[in-house]
C-alpha cells in the first residue's frame, strides 16, 4: 500500500464563516467576558464542480478566543479567565502559564499579552477526510482569528503529525493532548505552508 503524504495533496478551494458574540463593554471583571466561543462553518468546492458551483458545507470547528491582552489590562486573573470555562481549558491554562501567570519560559517566548485561540474541535464531512482541508480550515482560523498570539489545538482533530509540523504547531512536554503554535514568531508555519 502507497503512502499518501498530506502535505502533497491538492489544497481545496472554499472559505469558513467564522461566527461569534460579545457582550458590550464594560465587562466588570467577570472572567467569563474574556473567551469567546466561536464557531465555523466549512465550506469547500468540490474538484469536480462546475465553474459556477457554489461551496458546500464541508465541516465544521468549535474554538474559544481568550482575551490575554483585555484581561491583564483590566487587572483580571488569567487563571480565572482559564478557569471559568471548563477543565480542557483549565489543563490549557496549566501548560502554559507559570504560578505568577507568565507565559512558561519551556515554551521559548518572553512577556506575553497577546491572544490565545483553543481549537476544541473540527469535524469533516466524510468526503473531505484525509484531504487537506482540516490543515488548511486550522491555518485559516489562526491567520483569521489571532495575528499574533498562540493557537492551541486538541491533538484528535484527525491532522496527522506532518500537518501539524508543517502548520508550525509543536507538543508540550507532558501535556500530550494538544498542540500549540506560536504566532508571534515571523516564521509562523514553520517547516512549510499547505
Amino acid at each position: 500500500m502507497e503512502r499518501v503524504e498530506r502535505a502533497a495533496m491538492q489544497e481545496t478551494i472554499g472559505h469558513v464563516e467564522f461566527s461569534f458574540s460579545s457582550s458590550l463593554r464594560p465587562w466588570g471583571g467577570d472572567p467569563e467576558q474574556y473567551w469567546l466561543e466561536v464557531t465555523g462553518r466549512i465550506m469547500a468546492l468540490p474538484d469536480e464542480a462546475p465553474d459556477d458551483a457554489e461551496a458546500e458545507p464541508a465541516g465544521t470547528m468549535e474554538m474559544l478566543l481568550v482575551r490575554v491582552a483585555e484581561a491583564r489590562d483590566d487587572e483580571v486573573s488569567l487563571f480565572a479567565v482559564f478557569d471559568s470555562y471548563d477543565e480542557a481549558l483549565h489543563q490549557i491554562y496549566r501548560a502554559l502559564f507559570n504560578k505568577n501567570e507568565d507565559l512558561r519560559s519551556s515554551l521559548g517566548m518572553e512577556h506575553f499579552d497577546h491572544e490565545v485561540l483553543v481549537i476544541r474541535s473540527l469535524q469533516l464531512e466524510p468526503r473531505w477526510r484525509g484531504t487537506s482541508l482540516g490543515a488548511q480550515a486550522v491555518q485559516t482560523a489562526a491567520s483569521t482569528l489571532v495575528t499574533m498570539g498562540l493557537v492551541v489545538a486538541n491533538a484528535d482533530l484527525g491532522l496527522s503529525v506532518d500537518d501539524w509540523l508543517n502548520l508550525g504547531f509543536f507538543k508540550i512536554a507532558r501535556h500530550k493532548d494538544f498542540y500549540v503554535c506560536d504566532r508571534t514568531r515571523k516564521n509562523r508555519y514553520g517547516r512549510a505552508v499547505l
